[in-house]
């Protein structure tokens, strides 16, 4: 049966999809963003003081210069939900290596919520599988200077090692057993060689 015939006999529909590109303009710059800081003084004025929280990425090559930045999401004052697909999708069109991911908390705020770090866990993830690297995830604040990198506060979230899994609890219990025992056994025997 040929796909003409499992269209017409399944009432299927054929759907194309393009994606335009649009060049708003040259972001290209010789400057290598490597660093939070570095992504702080190329975009953060655009987004920290702001007074609903929005989302943002600055894509980039091998070599760390900016390809693209972009509004990924504008929230409300205390959240703002950003899209992974949508994420990768402007990465992809960029030919991206890899990205920085950052957003402001309008209350001034900087610890990350559950919602931040379950974020930067799936992105990161997703990153792996599209293979381009979520290098870092900013968050700032309206005082100038003031923000919070995820991967210097919790760099296991950018490792994948998150956290000790239970055959390793188990093991790091029976050593202090272990540990105890041998104590208990040679508690007030003198070493004599």
């Amino acid at each position: 049966m040929s796909e003409l015939d499992l269209d017409q006999k399944y009432n299927l529909r054929h759907v194309s999809v393009r994606l335009k590109l649009e060049d708003e303009g040259v972001v290209f710059s010789p400057l290598e963003i490597n660093t939070a800081e570095k992504a702080i003084a190329f975009i953060a004025e655009e987004i920290g003081t702001r007074s609903k929280e929005y989302v943002a990425a600055i894509f980039l090559d091998n070599q760390c210069h900016p390809l693209t930045t972009t509004i990924l999401s504008i929230g409300d004052i205390g959240a703002s939900i950003a899209s992974v697909p949508e994420m990768f999708k402007v990465g992809l069109l960029s030919n991206a290596s890899r990205f920085i991911l950052m957003h402001n908390h309008p209350s001034g705020y900087l610890e990350p919520s559950g919602a931040d770090i379950e974020a930067t866990r799936k992105v990161v993830e997703a990153g792996k599988l599209m293979d381009i690297t979520l290098e870092d995830h900013v968050i700032v604040s309206y005082r100038r200077g003031e923000y919070v990198s995820l991967r210097k506060r919790s760099p296991q979230l950018f490792t994948g090692k998150e956290t000790i899994d239970l055959r390793e609890i188990r093991e790091l219990r029976e050593d202090i057993a272990n540990k105890k025992k041998y104590m208990e056994e040679h508690k007030g025997k003198e070493n004599t060689l």
